[in-house]
């Protein structure tokens, strides 16, 4: 850890906080991140649905409150990688259309389009290595009867954020959605983003860092 002082502190390691102290980083700045939770195993278990899915095992059991004071216990995860190491890798833009008014929703249009956004999909799509992932054999036919029986249907390959070779792994390729891989094999904030700072000198990760508190500084509030 640096004894200098930071110029950013980024307080969470998931898609919003990695994607932050990476550019951060790269803009040259000092930057320290704090991740509530530690890495994950790469054992396996994380693939395994009677840990995964039954047990919890990976959930916080941390209990929060509700709007009405009630106490709950969401379904959170606290890991470097955040929920990007269990998300299921779909990763979308916005069409052209979609920045468009719609005034039969009562939606206004977007102040900028999808020229203006273009580059930095672009770079998210580079760094996650987002690929189309064709139809496997089973959804391909389904599709086209689907297609056959109606005009209006549309196919179109969903661009993932996938390993190319991750068929070869099967237990990877059937458990890619809901679990996180143990053998890096998505795109995610840690093998994506994190891992390209690690040999940077201005860039730290603390893990098991619980921030409690944000605290001013009485010269300047906003700081």
């Amino acid at each position: 850890m640096s004894s200098q002082p930071y110029d950013a502190i980024v307080v969470g390691s998931g898609a919003g906080g990695a994607a932050a102290a990476y550019q951060l980083a790269l803009a040259g700045l000092r930057v320290v991140m704090l991740e509530k939770g530690d890495h994950l195993p790469t054992d396996g278990s994380t693939l395994d649905i009677r840990r995964v899915v039954h047990q919890g095992e990976f959930l916080s059991q941390e209990p929060w409150l509700d709007g009405r004071g009630r106490r709950i216990v969401p379904e959170e995860h606290f890991n470097v990688g955040g929920k990007t190491k269990w998300y299921g890798a779909a990763l979308l833009r916005f069409a052209e259309h979609e920045f468009e008014p719609d005034p039969a929703h009562g939606c206004r249009g977007w102040p900028l389009g999808l020229r203006e956004l273009a580059p930095y999909y672009e770079e998210a799509e580079r760094l996650l290595g987002v690929r189309i992932i064709e139809d496997e054999p089973n959804l391909a036919r389904i599709l086209a009867r689907l297609q056959r029986q109606s005009s209006g249907w549309r196919a179109q390959p969903m661009p993932m954020g996938l390993a190319t070779d991750i068929a070869d792994h099967v237990t990877e390729a059937a458990h890619f959605d809901g679990f996180a891989s143990a053998a890096d094999l998505k795109g995610e904030a840690e093998r994506s983003l994190l891992s390209r700072l690690q040999s940077r000198g201005n860039f730290d990760l603390l893990v098991n860092a619980e921030v409690a508190a944000l605290l001013g500084s009485q010269a300047g509030p906003r700081r």
